[in-house]
């Protein structure tokens, strides 16, 4: 062997030592990234190894930023998935959202479900939200993992397939617990947060520009709602007490019913006008079909050669323990315009309403056993002395010392959180007419008691459209000067097109800004139950308020001052509240509208 020889010999050594080397390390290097669940990993490599992640399972990916998060979201087998990475964080969050949807009246039972699942695992937790705006309860599923270089597929395929599994085991344990029901049906603090939130949410919907809003109706075996009734409400249709045609007369309905290609055809106008609409899909406690929808066709008597059409759609909707509901949604075709009608004539205009109905499986009996369970706690709770535990509702029932008023108040408020507007009507006029028989003037409990049914009634009346009405109630309440009964009010005067909307709008904006500018004024105990009252401020969360109502009147100026057509004072304005986060995304969809009307 030469020198030569020796010295490749030598240098082989050196490279094969030195491979190994660096072979060990880079094992180490790896070994420790997984071990310390990838520390060492960067953002930009947590979403390469999320996305490489993804693409071995066939997954099609949506990536968002958000400030230091991002996320991104894709389907896996029959799961909508998120996965959110922050800036920082060695951990990828999982989340499987809206897994299952309750009614806001499910909270206890939810909350119970929820802890005894959240007990028994270890990494997936279920949590809950509420959705004022629907009155639902939605559910979503979460754990955390950590980020890995190797064997993150099969990390992350794990946790979906027990994701699915505690999905499917959470919903049947939920099922079964609404079946039992939960005697109790108590208003604790949570729920009574959320149903307040509901009320609020309820005057919002009336704000909603440039569109009709929802009713809500509600009957059961005794009173079931029909083709007449719901046009007389919804349409203007007069009826006679009786049930005799006024206005119209019906020559023809054909409805067709999903599932089984039902077709039902009817010519005689009584049948017609009496036709049950709940009868198409529910039987025996149950939906039976999915759907269904009528063409019906009529004159007017005023003008028997006219004739116009509606239809109707009937379809599922939800149920709880205690109902079924199901919308119905009427459209009432415009005519042509010709010499007798031209483009402004109501003829020619497309009428479009929908309604939520609900159809009451409970007795009349065990309606009356929630309302002596709910009052008496009420009561007890005030005997106790708890009544900063207690909702403003709670502590109006415990003040009634009537039977017969309390069980109205109860029965028409559980209906007015549902949107049942129709069907509250009823125990809420005769709430009112009792407690106004019996008010004392010098009693402030009476007075507010007196106080919430106008408002509820006259709320019930804004929503179905008969504002007149509506105006009757809600008018005695504006001296008051509290933040949720005057929304109510004005919503009803914009919304009827009322030509003193504008004037009482400025009078108020007016009063607030003199509240805001003197903070002299002193709180009066009886007004302590108030969202807000104009007379009073105590402290930077009253004024907050103020100003979150002077807000919303501005907005509903700009909205009447589109209707009326003075564009330039409207975009005037709405350049004002664009500068404002709380009126921003108001401003820009008004000037959006401006521009397009223009």
């Amino acid at each position: 062997m030469d020198w030569l020889d020796i010295i490749i010999l030598l240098w082989g050594c050196v490279f094969f030592v030195a491979g190994i080397a660096m072979t060990g390390y880079a094992f180490h290097v790896l070994k420790k990234d997984n071990l310390s669940n990838g520390l060492s990993l960067s953002p930009d490599d947590n979403r390469r190894v999320i996305a490489s992640t993804l693409r071995k399972l066939n997954c099609e990916m949506h990536w968002t930023k958000e400030n230091d998060k991002q996320r991104v979201r894709f389907n896996y087998q029959s799961g909508h998935f998120v996965i959110t990475l922050e800036k920082g964080s060695p951990y990828a969050r999982l989340s499987f959202p809206y897994i299952y949807s309750l009614n806001l009246d499910s909270l206890d039972n939810a909350r119970m479900v929820v802890n005894l699942s959240n007990i028994n695992s270890d990494l997936l937790r279920i949590i809950y939200t509420i959705d004022e705006k629907k009155g639902k309860i939605d559910f979503h599923i979460c754990s955390v993992l950590p980020i890995l270089r190797f064997g993150m597929d099969d990390l992350l395929e794990r946790a979906m397939g027990d994701s699915f599994r505690w999905q499917k085991g959470f919903v049947e344990n939920m099922e079964e617990t609404e079946k039992k029901g939960n005697p109790a049906e108590e208003l604790d603090s949570e729920k009574g947060h959320a149903y307040f939130q509901r009320e609020l949410q309820i005057q919002n919907e009336m704000e909603m520009m440039h569109q009709d809003g929802d009713n809500g109706w509600h009957e059961d075996e005794q009173n079931p709602m029909t083709i007449g009734a719901l046009l007389k409400t919804t349409m203007g249709i007069r009826l006679m007490p009786e049930g005799d045609i006024v206005e119209f007369k019906p020559i023809g309905m054909m409805l067709m019913v999903q599932n089984n290609d039902q077709v039902i055809t009817l010519d005689d106008p009584q049948t017609i006008i009496n036709f049950r609409l709940s009868g198409v899909i529910i039987e025996n406690g149950t939906f039976k079909a999915e759907g269904a929808v009528a063409l019906l066709r009529y004159v007017y008597l005023s003008d028997p050669t006219l004739t116009r059409s509606l239809t109707i759609d009937i379809e599922q909707d939800s149920r709880t323990k205690e109902t079924l509901y199901y919308r119905v949604t009427i459209s009432q075709a415009p005519l042509s315009i010709n010499k007798a009608i031209d483009e402004d004539n109501e003829l020619h205009k497309q009428k479009m309403v929908s309604v939520l109905l609900g159809y009451d499986l409970l007795s009349v009996e065990k309606q009356k056993s929630q309302f002596r369970y709910w009052w008496k706690e009420a009561k007890a709770m005030a005997q106790e002395g708890n009544t900063k535990e207690m909702t403003k509702e709670e502590k109006l029932l415990a003040s009634m010392q009537d039977d017969h008023l309390a069980q109205n108040y109860f029965k028409g408020y559980k209906h007015f959180l549902c949107k049942r507007f129709y069907e509250a009507l009823p125990p809420l006029r005769d709430a009112f007419n009792t407690v106004t028989r019996q008010c004392n003037m010098r009693d402030s409990q009476n007075i507010k008691i007196m106080k919430e049914l106008a408002y509820l009634i006259g709320s019930c009346y804004s929503a179905i459209h008969q504002y007149e009405k509506a105006n009757y109630y809600l008018q005695m309440l504006l001296p008051t000067m509290q933040r949720t009964y005057s929304e109510a009010y004005i919503n009803c005067l914009v919304n009827s097109g009322d030509y003193r909307t504008l004037d009482v709008i400025n009078h108020i904006i007016g009063r607030l800004e003199q509240v805001l500018n003197n903070t002299t004024n002193s709180y009066d105990e009886e007004n302590e139950d108030d969202d807000i009252d104009m007379n009073i401020h105590r402290d930077s969360e009253d004024l907050e308020k103020v100003r979150s109502f002077v807000n919303f009147l501005r907005r509903r100026k700009a909205y009447l001052l589109i209707n009326l057509g003075r564009y330039e004072e409207a975009r005037t304005l709405l350049q004002i509240l664009l500068q404002d986060p709380e009126n921003s995304d108001f401003a820009l969809n008004e000037l959006a509208y401006i521009q397009k009307k223009k």
